[in-house]
């Protein structure tokens, strides 16, 4: 490694320790969640860390450099990382897509010694740029994290949006299987002509979904913006929804093992957004046709439609228009207007009873935390007094692991006050330890299922609960959530 002296560079370019040279390197944080040791003052340990990350990721020797490693209030291991290009001045755009796929998809495997991690990204450089007076003009942003297709890259790969092609429609449009150049498979969502989804808030969205990447995370591969067309292309989750294996639509049986791993990786994907994402991300609209199955099995978070970035003026709230899924609403954002990260916790809470019962959180009048509320039996050891609630193929089961822990865990998540509720990070713990009490790995091997625009309450606000519910649930979407994409919706950042 060079020795650099006193050279500095200016702007956002920093020293490249190999060669002293000013350059733009990738930067993010590694979060490891069980290291072997304690000792951080151990250089050997680091450089080992550092000679791997050069050798796996096809860098330059001496061109990853780890800075201020300290043990978080989480107990992870937090080191932050800069990766510089070899003999240029910034990556390219397939050098960034492919180390952060390395590192976010955990395909890198550290030295054993580190363990499992998490890894977020900076915004690097350039990460996107458009018309700054957010009028629609037509064009395509530039991003260094998603690829740009032309329409008729997507025409071809999709058999010209054939019908046999069709895997979803909607009321945003139709979704399509296809296979990219690279012989990835995808699914390409494409609006429909007249919908209301705006050029900027398109825009936004990709900029977004660009910036976040996590095993628990559907991934966006690429955008089309060409000709007024709107396509977002996001990889294939062969296995579907959630809400698609609990109702039996898929075919897929989930026993209650599959279900706590399920609910692990979910709550995984929204600890991210809300805690290592930079600013947080509150999703909005947390429910289980949203919650994606790929080929193992493993659930991937889905939509950030809705989803609102909280600022650091913030406060912890962002005041806004309510929007959600009546069933999975949190009943106190409902009546204040006050959308905390507390918000998604209520909504995965009911997941969980969904977990458990397999029912759309509204059911002939009856609403799923209401009826489980009054049900439980704590003296009942095995079936928590839930069994005419269960979901009949688990019902019979002889050892669910933690079923009481976890519909205890559940219960807390969907307390009235979210004062009350956890975070996910704490929901991510609680259910680390069901599984491991047990032996069991933890990595990952209604009424409407459309999201509503509720507007302003007027006068006293009402409990979204307390009143009559819909006898009879409506799932009409449920073709097209099952996209491996999102549904499109105004995001409007906090002021």
């Amino acid at each position: 490694m060079a020795n650099c002296g006193s050279k500095s560079c200016l702007s956002d370019k920093k020293l490249n320790p190999q060669s002293c040279d000013c350059a733009y390197p990738f930067e993010g944080t590694m979060y490891f969640r069980a290291p072997l040791f304690r000792e951080l003052s151990n250089a050997d340990i680091f450089h080992s860390l550092e000679m791997s990350l050069w050798e796996k990721l096809g860098l330059t020797p001496g061109s990853v450099s780890l800075q201020n490693p300290f043990f978080n209030v989480d107990d992870y291991l937090q080191v932050h990382l800069e990766l510089f290009p070899s003999a240029q001045k910034s990556f390219n755009r397939s050098g960034i897509q492919r180390i952060g796929f390395f590192l976010s998809n955990q395909t890198y495997k550290p030295p054993p010694e580190f363990g499992p991690y998490l890894f977020i990204a900076s915004p690097y450089t350039f990460l996107a740029s458009w018309a700054p007076s957010g009028k629609d003009s037509g064009g395509a942003p530039q991003l260094k994290g998603a690829r740009w297709f032309s329409y008729d890259e997507l025409k071809k790969c999709t058999n010209n949006f054939s019908e046999s092609n069709e895997i979803g429609s909607g009321g945003y449009g139709k979704v399509y299987r296809g296979m990219v150049p690279s012989g990835q498979v995808v699914a390409i969502k494409k609006a429909q002509q007249g919908s209301t989804q705006g050029g900027l808030e398109f825009k936004t969205e990709i900029e977004l979904l660009s910036r976040v990447h996590h095993k628990n995370l559907v991934g966006l591969v690429g955008f089309c913006f060409e000709q007024g067309e709107q396509m977002l292309v996001y990889e294939f989750m062969p296995n579907g929804t959630l809400r698609e294996s609990l109702s039996g639509k898929s075919g897929i049986h989930l026993d209650w093992k599959r279900r706590l791993r399920i609910a692990l990786g979910s709550a995984r994907g929204l600890a991210y957004l809300h805690e290592l994402a930079n600013p947080p991300i509150i999703h909005r609209d947390v429910k289980s046709t949203n919650i994606l199955l790929d080929e193992n099995l493993t659930a991937k978070v889905a939509d950030f439609g809705l989803s609102k970035l909280v600022s650091d003026s913030a406060k912890g709230h962002v005041s806004t228009q309510v929007k959600g899924t009546l069933g999975y609403l949190d009943p106190e954002y409902y009546m204040t207007q006050q959308l905390t990260e507390k918000s998604d916790v209520y909504s995965f809470g009911v997941v969980m009873l969904e977990l458990v019962s397999a029912r759309q959180p509204i059911e002939k009048g009856k609403y799923i935390v209401r009826e489980v509320r009054v049900a439980m039996d704590k003296n009942d050891e095995d079936q928590y007094g839930l069994r005419e609630i269960m979901d009949p193929s688990i019902k019979g089961l002889a050892n669910l692991t933690g079923f009481g822990r976890f519909v205890e865990l559940a219960m807390r998540c969907v307390e009235e006050s979210a004062s009350d509720r956890p975070t996910m990070s704490e929901v991510v713990k609680a259910l680390e330890t069901i599984l491991q009490n047990d032996g069991m790995s933890t990595s990952s091997t209604s009424a409407s299922s459309t999201a509503t625009d509720f507007g302003s309450t007027k006068g006293v606000p009402r409990h979204p609960y307390e009143d009559s519910l819909p006898k009879k649930c409506v799932n009409n979407s449920d073709a097209f959530d099952y996209s491996g994409g999102y549904t499109l919706q105004s995001k409007v950042e906090p002021k």
